[in-house]
């Protein structure tokens, strides 16, 4: 009787921590929903004679499946399933739909730098941000062995921009430290950087006529980089140049005065590895005003020098 009861505890508390890991999950990360360019399968239980497969969501957001034509676009799965149904029972009350996902592609998120396969991926369910780094081949052994990474990747200097922001994800604590809260879900058009850590690289980038990493050399400094890569673009602001510099999820920014420093009224600042100098085409005066614009300058540059790919960035 007594080892019954231990039993039941037992059982209770499993099944309590599983619905609330459950919960957890969920709540972590949102269900995928629905838009153009996705399929979907469809049929009516206990009318097998129903069920059609790839039905495409249409432009505007609607699907045409029997004789309703019902908008979709932003809809959950389940969700998706009812507002089909509910349209169905308009003309047969006892009408119960099943929605089943097909091939989804009207979503994705593209990621770029020190992993093995960058470029552009699909978002077919929700995903996680370590899901998203393991589908494009994820750190190799070598450089998360003994719970640390390697000289090829720095983590310290990785990121995400979310609609034109950069968000505050460390990923030194995800990796190193373990820390789930830092493994975000991720949403449609999401861009990830994963940054080398090889010691010699620097970028420039936005408004100069030679963007894109480039090695290090002994004395260099800001001027001197943008001189070595053609100078800047017609466009051009050339007032100031933004450096960036650091852990990217909260840089140490540098606004250089060019102009001062050519006057010598200035020293020029010296590149570090890692440094990433942006050349606006509008005059600008604090580097928070266009900080969130330099990552997503960064992320166009890295697009177009390592993958040769339309990200969709603005």
């Amino acid at each position: 009787m007594m080892n019954r009861v231990i039993r039941h505890l037992l059982w209770s508390t499993l099944v309590t921590i599983l619905l609330a890991t459950s919960f957890n999950v969920s709540a972590q990360r949102p269900m995928y929903k629905l838009g153009p360019g996705d399929n979907v399968t469809m049929y009516v239980i206990g009318r097998p004679e129903t069920k059609t497969e790839d039905i495409p969501i249409a432009p505007d957001g609607t699907v045409t499946y029997l004789d309703v034509r019902v908008s979709i676009a932003g809809l959950t799965i389940p969700e998706a399933g009812k507002a089909v149904e509910t349209a169905l029972q308009k003309l047969d009350t006892n009408a119960k739909v099943v929605l089943s996902p097909g091939a989804l592609g009207s979503k994705s998120y593209t990621i770029l730098g020190s992993v093995p396969k960058q470029g552009r991926f699909n978002i077919e369910r929700s995903i996680s941000l370590l899901e998203a780094i393991a589908k494009a081949g994820g750190l190799s052994k070598e450089d998360t062995q003994a719970g640390a990474v390697n000289a090829r990747v720095n983590l310290n200097q990785s990121f995400i921009v979310r609609q034109g922001r950069k968000l505050a994800v460390d990923f030194t604590k995800l990796y190193s430290d373990g820390d789930t809260s830092q493994n975000i879900g991720l949403q449609h058009q999401d861009h990830i950087y994963i940054a080398s850590n090889l010691s010699d690289e620097y970028y420039v980038f936005g408004y100069v006529k030679n963007q894109g990493m480039h090695r290090m050399r002994p004395g260099l400094g800001v001027v001197g980089a943008i001189t070595e890569q053609a100078g800047f673009a017609q466009e051009a602001w050339k007032g100031k140049v933004l450096l960036v510099r650091g852990k990217m999820d909260k840089p140490e920014t540098i606004a250089v005065d060019i102009a001062a420093v050519l006057k010598a009224e200035q020293a020029d600042v010296p590149i570090k590895p890692g440094d990433m100098l942006y050349i606006h085409r509008k005059p600008w005066y604090h580097a928070e005003t266009i900080l969130d614009r330099a990552f997503t300058a960064f992320l166009r540059s890295a697009a177009a020098t390592k993958v040769n790919l339309e990200t969709g960035i603005e």
